[in-house]
């Protein structure tokens, strides 16, 4: 006697595509959160490193006098091959001054300023302050 076996390979491979379905779904569901997690981290670094320079590039101009009107900087941006943005604080008195410059800073050798960098929705930021002689 022949067992009739005709269409059963369909049957598997329905089977089959059905379990590697669920192992994808599964794995993606697992990984995918991770992905994004370390997705913010990129982010962040890059915008704590974007409000470190503006605020280095202020302390730079504190010190020397010197105040590149034709730079980047002077428009908000880095200069660099990212879409990082920030703004400089004066927090030395009220009113809080905010711009994209470091024209903001006091010219005495008191000042407490904000750099606050922001790159993909994530904002970071740096404070520096000196004390009154």
């Amino acid at each position: 006697m022949k067992k009739n076996t005709q269409g059963s390979i369909i049957i598997y491979s329905v089977f089959l595509m059905i379990i590697v379905l669920t192992v994808t779904l599964t794995l993606t569901n697992l990984f995918l959160p991770r992905l994004k997690t370390i997705r913010h981290a990129i982010h962040s670094i890059v915008a704590l490193y974007a409000a470190d320079s503006a605020m280095e590039m202020c302390l730079y101009e504190i010190r020397t006098g010197f105040n590149d009107t034709d730079s980047d900087l002077n428009e908000g941006h880095l200069g660099f091959y990212t879409d990082a943005t920030f703004v400089i604080a004066s927090l030395s008195a009220p009113p809080v001054y905010v711009t994209n410059d470091c024209s903001v800073i006091p010219s005495s050798s008191y000042f407490n300023i904000r750099a606050t960098a922001t790159y993909k929705g994530t904002n970071r930021s740096f404070e520096v302050s000196t004390s009154a002689p």
